[in-house]
């Protein structure tokens, strides 16, 4: 597993996983690492590398530091394909979002003021499955999300304000305009499996291990 920022000796591992991507239940050869770490009280880190080197070209890093309450507090990214490679940093405060970007060397900002009881999530399983366990028992409200779409370098990594919308079922869907994602939880919330409606693209957990 690829860091941002590495792990230190001081941070106690909580939750770690892998994800397996697949489409029309064919390995794609991308993966999926997370890790969820406790340190000074009561910051823990959530780490994620999705690597599609094997599949896409494309390589996603995040590093999202959660405060208090577990409320999300910073997210830090790279990405790596497609021609480009993009570092961000997204500053998560209770009624605005800040965000800076950088697209191979140049800069942009933006922000976004939002209320209060937000939920913020970003594109891997990972993400998607701390967005869910933000909503609690919410079956509605607004989320922030970040635009995955390389295909347009000027809009990538953007933020999305939206609304969300959470199905309860056998299964969670995150409903927001244009986009649907099913997920299967595990007792402690995290997701086993992911399915995103419409193509085929689905991810099953291949490892997953809570620390005592």
């Amino acid at each position: 597993m690829r860091f941002i920022i590495h792990e230190q000796p001081f941070e106690r591992i909580l939750v770690a996983g892998q994800y397996r991507y697949e489409q029309d239940g064919r390995p794609t050869g991308a993966v999926e690492h997370w890790r969820l770490t406790a340190v000074h009280e009561p910051y823990q880190f959530l780490r994620v590398d999705l690597d599609g080197r094997a599949a896409s070209g494309n390589s996603y890093l995040y590093h999202l530091t959660v405060g208090e309450n577990g409320r999300p507090e910073r997210l830090q990214y790279r990405f790596w394909g497609n021609g480009l490679t993009i570092r961000g940093n997204v500053l998560l405060e209770p009624e605005t979002i800040m965000a800076t970007r950088q697209v191979n060397g140049r800069t942009d900002e933006e922000a976004v003021t939002l209320p209060t009881d937000y939920r913020f999530g970003f594109p891997s399983v990972t993400g998607l499955g701390w967005l869910a366990r933000q909503m609690g028992g919410r079956e509605r409200g607004t989320a922030v999300l970040l635009n995955p779409d390389i295909s347009q370098p000027q809009d990538a990594f953007k933020l999305v304000v939206t609304d969300l919308t959470l199905e309860r079922g056998a299964a969670l869907t995150l409903r927001w305009p244009g986009q649907a994602r099913t997920l299967w939880l595990d007792e402690p919330g995290w997701p086993v499996r992911m399915e995103r409606g419409g193509d085929g693209l689905t991810a099953v957990a291949m490892r997953y291990t809570i620390y005592q």
